[in-house]
């Protein structure tokens, strides 16, 4: 019997790529792009004995310019900012890359806020070698790390290397992972000349929503592909 997979997201609307009846065995949480949610829940699930592996699940900004929006990342090593790196078995990385072809084996860079521009985006290319970046991945691996559980990250890249994220998106979520399309607007009436950028990021996370949804259908998140 496969174990209990946690998967962990930052937005709710990230795990409705899930499906409306999520795969068997697997609990779901949004942290809302707080590394330490993340952490916290994992702590929770593990403590309670109600999982023998977890996940990292969701959107990512790419850091790689050959990224473009909608390519699937599996990541079995997390790259921290203070330098080095956490690795984990590959075994399932590589499982869901053989499940969905198309899927990019590459490390993340895990932080505690976004990359907001493409500068900064390039920046940390050039530093840390990583090809994507989000902000909940580093709370659930190293939570992995603490239990020796296995972890494995499954994101798909929403805003590219060359593609700012507007300020308002990141004001748009709340501490649940919930959007909250009012704060985004009042964010737009501050900065007007974000609204295009707001558009085409839009896209571009429907591309990554996609990739998910796609990649759950051919059992990405099967809790048969956990190293044994």
């Amino acid at each position: 019997m496969p174990g209990t997979i946690g998967i962990i997201s930052g937005l709710k609307r990230e795990l409705r790529c899930l499906g409306l009846l999520r795969p068997p065995n697997t609990l779901t949480f949004a942290a809302a792009g707080s590394p330490d949610r993340a952490y916290a829940r994992a702590q929770g699930w593990i403590a309670a004995n109600r999982i023998k592996a977890l996940m990292s699940f969701g959107l990512c900004g790419g850091l790689d310019p050959a990224l473009a929006s909608g390519t699937l990342i599996a990541a079995h090593e997390i790259v921290l900012p203070e330098g080095g790196s956490w690795r984990f078995d590959e075994r399932w990385a590589r499982a869901i890359a053989a499940r969905v072809p198309g899927t990019r084996i590459a490390p993340i860079l895990g932080v505690d806020t976004a990359a907001i521009t493409v500068e900064a985006k390039a920046a940390l290319f050039a530093q840390h070698k990583a090809d994507a970046i989000d902000m909940e991945s580093r709370g659930v691996a190293e939570a992995a790390r603490e239990a020796s559980l296995p972890f494995v990250a499954l994101r798909a890249v929403a805003d590219p290397a060359d593609r700012m994220l507007p300020p308002a998106a990141l004001q748009g979520i709340n501490a649940h992972g919930r959007l909250r399309p009012f704060r985004v607007l009042f964010g737009l009436l501050a900065r007007p000349g974000d609204f295009l950028a707001l558009v085409s990021l839009a896209k571009e996370a429907a591309r990554g929503y996609e990739a998910l949804a796609g990649a759950v259908k051919k059992g990405a998140a099967s809790p048969d592909l956990i190293p044994r």
